[in-house]
């Protein structure tokens, strides 16, 4: 098949596809959002993805600004790559250890024990590891009961 041919053909099957696509998203049955506890926060994330938003557009658009969980973990990352940048890396185990002493927030609390947990495998020190990991994993049980 000539270069100009398949061009042609390839071009037809897309304006195919567009004007299906097209009509699919105008049917009534593809606009009406699935129902449920989370329908707006689905619409939302949805929009932010179709807008070329990933997580840090949703912080940069507000969307975490009323979640203080996800600020303080927002926070200690920032936090941490200073303790790096400065050289003080040895330091964050001590640091994240305070932060588990601080707050009973099951977010922030999550975050921090798998931190500590890979900062712990990083020094070689596997036992810390497993009793950080053991002790998320007991917290996490004992609030779903």
């Amino acid at each position: 098949m000539p270069i100009k041919l398949r061009h042609l053909a390839i071009s037809a099957f897309g304006a195919a596809v567009l004007v299906g696509g097209i009509a699919a998203a105008q049917s009534p049955a593809a606009a009406v959002p699935a129902p449920g506890p989370n329908a707006a926060k689905i619409e939302h994330w949805q929009a932010m993805r179709q807008a070329g938003r990933g997580a840090r557009g949703m912080r940069l658009a507000g969307g975490f600004r009323n979640d203080p969980a996800i600020a303080v973990v927002i926070n200690l990352r920032a936090i941490e790559r200073a303790y790096r940048a400065a050289g003080r890396g040895k330091d964050l185990a001590g640091f994240y250890r305070e932060q588990l002493s601080r707050t009973q927030d099951p977010v922030v609390r999550n975050f921090v024990n798998y931190r500590l947990a890979k900062l712990e495998l990083r020094d070689d020190d596997a036992k810390g590891a497993l009793e950080a990991l053991k002790r998320n994993l007991d917290e996490n049980y004992s609030r779903m009961r």
